[in-house]
C-alpha cells in the first residue's frame, strides 16, 4: 500500500494547506522563501523537501526559474509541458555531468592501484 503524504505543513501547531498557497498559472507563480513563509516552514529545503515528496506522490506542482522563479500548479498543457521539457533537460545535464565524474573516479581509482601495487612491488 502507497504511503499517503499529507500536503500540509505543521505552523505553529497548526495544520496549513501547501497547495492552497500554490497559485494556478506560470503567470502567478509564488517565491520559494514567500511559500516557505507563508507555510511556516523554517527553510527553503524543507519546502523543497515537501514539495518532492508531493510530487513523487503525484501532484502536479510546477517551478519555474524564469523571472524570478517560484511554483505553481498548471493551467494548461503548454504550462505543464514546459515544466516537463525543463525536468528533462535537467536530467540529461545531471547524467552527463555524473557520467563525467564516474569516468575521473575511475581514473583515480585505476591510479591509485597502479601505486600501490607499484610500491607492493619495490618493497
Amino acid at each position: 500500500m502507497a504511503k499517503k503524504i499529507p500536503h500540509k505543513a505543521i505552523e505553529g501547531g497548526e495544520s496549513v494547506d501547501i497547495l492552497s498557497f500554490i497559485p494556478m498559472g506560470e503567470q502567478n507563480k509564488v517565491r520559494s522563501a514567500d511559500l516557505a513563509d507563508r507555510c511556516g516552514f523554517g527553510t527553503i529545503r524543507q519546502l523543497q523537501e515537501r514539495i518532492e515528496r508531493l510530487r513523487r506522490s503525484g501532484i502536479i506542482i510546477c517551478s519555474s526559474v524564469r523571472d524570478g522563479g517560484g511554483y505553481y500548479r498548471p493551467t494548461d498543457p503548454n504550462e505543464l509541458r514546459r515544466y516537463v521539457v525543463t525536468c528533462q533537460s535537467r536530467a540529461l545535464n545531471s547524467l552527463a555531468s555524473l557520467s563525467a565524474a564516474r569516468k575521473q573516479l575511475r581514473r583515480l581509482e585505476r591510479e591509485i592501484a597502479d601505486q600501490t601495487m607499484i610500491a607492493e612491488l619495490g618493497e
